[in-house]
């Protein structure tokens, strides 16, 4: 089974190396004949691997390259691959903000896009149906890859925390900053969020400067809102849903 597997793997790239060589040789005007190797050796220098395997799906190169043979696992650890992956940081200045694509097929919630009329998209229903509850004990494990990805490249130095809510006495805010020398990354988003979104009634967002959202001092924001009830809820997330290798994440929330 694990052979047929490597072997479909194997088989993809073949067809990305057959697909860049076709790629460079339209844009290379006088591209030798024969200056390409066979798929073979192509799949077995590390420095050509490493170009190839920057093609494929995030998640091929995550979850399935590193398991195909020891050469490809190292070479999935090189710096470029390491920042395609968003384990370490892309510092280019010119690059554009990308929101990293796997947590956002895994965390829709986490993702989503404040409505016009500034509603929320994520909650506690939101999370339940995240891809997390099906398959909990992949994503609880205290050194699940997710917890150390980058949310955005460029990575994001600073969050900034708001908590909105509702009382029949009116309404609030707080705030809170954070700075971080590598960047945001998801382990402590999700550790951050998901004990505030402790009932019904309490919803959240993030808004992402230069995407179309709602900026917020053009800093990555994550906005939560509480409507305080007499009788609170009781919370619907339920301990499939904290990671093993959650940490406390404190913060100083100020009134503004």
């Amino acid at each position: 089974m694990f052979n047929r597997w490597r072997l479909s793997l194997r088989k993809r790239v073949s067809v990305t190396v057959h697909s860049a060589a076709q790629s460079f040789s339209r844009n290379t005007e006088s591209a030798p004949t024969g200056m390409f190797p066979a798929q073979e050796t192509a799949l077995a220098t590390p420095e050509l691997l490493e170009l190839i395997l920057a093609r494929l799906p995030m998640r091929d190169l995550l979850v399935s390259a590193s398991r195909v043979s020891k050469m490809w696992n190292a070479v999935t650890r090189t710096p470029t691959l390491q920042r395609a992956l968003f384990f370490q940081p892309d510092i280019e200045p010119t690059s554009p903000l990308m929101r990293n694509p796997l947590l956002m097929a895994m965390f829709p919630p986490f993702f989503a896009s404040e409505g016009p009329d500034g509603d929320s998209p994520g909650g506690p229903p939101s999370i339940m149906k995240m891809p997390w509850a099906n398959a909990p004990d992949a994503f609880r494990r205290a050194n699940a890859s997710w917890r150390r990805m980058l949310v955005v490249q460029p990575p994001a130095p600073t969050l900034i925390v708001t908590n909105s809510y509702h009382t029949p006495g009116g309404t609030f805010e707080r705030r809170a900053r954070i700075d971080f020398d590598d960047g945001l990354r998801m382990g402590v988003l999700y550790d951050l969020l998901l004990p505030r979104v402790h009932r019904l009634g309490t919803w959240f967002c993030m808004r992402w400067p230069g995407l179309g959202d709602v900026e917020t001092e053009g800093e990555l924001t994550l906005a939560t809102m509480d409507m305080v009830r007499a009788t609170p809820h009781k919370s619907p997330i339920d301990k499939r849903f904290y990671s093993k290798g959650r940490q406390a994440v404190d913060i100083a929330l100020e009134f503004v």
